[in-house]
């Protein structure tokens, strides 16, 4: 029960820096460097068992990084978190899917309805904080 219990409240609090983040993300377009920082040392602490996950998000941040899907070090960061909050590999899997299939329609949603330009910066990190919301309930509703 204990258990379970810390389990929410990580997620929870990861939640919160997400929201955070987004927040700060579409208001200034920029996110101090400590919230991530901090957030990924709180999973490191305690959900180490979970690090492979986070590396494999990494790696995957990165690459979308590098591909220019998106910019900045934060949305990176973001990935780590996201990554080391699920428990399994088909999960790891699920999130690279919702990243990238929802990056995709979050981008092009938001090109047309805001008539962007081509070129325009779209902050990404809202969407993260939409994709953990959706991973925590297909997680607990699947579990």
């Amino acid at each position: 029960m204990i258990e379970v219990i810390l389990k929410f409240k990580i997620e929870l609090i990861i939640g919160i820096f997400l929201l955070v983040m987004a927040i700060m993300d579409l208001k200034h377009k920029k996110v101090l460097s400590i919230i991530p920082t901090t957030a990924i040392l709180f999973l490191v602490i305690l959900r180490a068992e979970y690090l492979q996950y986070g590396i494999v998000a990494l790696v995957f941040g990165v690459l979308l990084y590098e591909f220019g899907f998106f910019e900045g070090i934060a949305d990176i960061k973001a990935m780590v978190m996201l990554g080391m909050t699920v428990i399994t590999f088909r999960q790891v899997a699920l999130l690279m899917v919702l990243i990238v299939v929802g990056g995709l329609c979050y981008e092009l949603g938001l090109s047309m309805i805001l008539k962007l330009k081509k070129g325009t910066k779209i902050p990404f990190l809202p969407l993260f904080f939409i994709v953990y919301v959706a991973l925590m309930l297909a997680i607990h509703v699947i579990t």
